[in-house]
């Protein structure tokens, strides 16, 4: 925790990992200890604690603890981070600069990583 001392800023992100939501806690107690007066946390664009899918709901605990905490916040919610869609989809980028969803003629707002820091 000595590495902290001096932050004024967290950014949280990490991959939905069995032990996500006490992970992701830990890290809002712990910055909530030390003084954080900011955390900027990366969620599902679907994120809901009551989902009946697991990432949403991940996202979502993490979400409403978050916003109790007491902690200044900022929290992103893209729809989609373009590193999850190797393989299939990658072809057609390349292609015709271009992949395809299920979403009819709905659009989505994926990021890439690089571009959010």
């Amino acid at each position: 925790m000595q590495q902290w001392k001096n932050s004024k800023a967290v950014f949280l992100l990490s991959s939905p990992e069995p032990d996500f939501i006490e992970g992701q806690k830990n890290v809002i107690k712990v910055a909530k200890q030390l003084g954080i007066k900011h955390i900027v946390k990366l969620l599902s664009g679907d994120a809901d604690s009551n989902s009946q899918f697991y990432i949403p709901r991940i996202h979502g605990a993490v979400d409403d603890y978050l916003i109790k905490s007491g902690i200044n916040y900022t929290i992103l919610r893209p729809m989609g981070i373009m590193q999850n869609w190797p393989g299939d989809i990658a072809k057609s980028v390349k292609k015709e600069r271009k992949f395809y969803e299920a979403t009819g003629k709905g659009k989505r707002v994926h990021v890439g990583l690089r571009d959010i820091a």
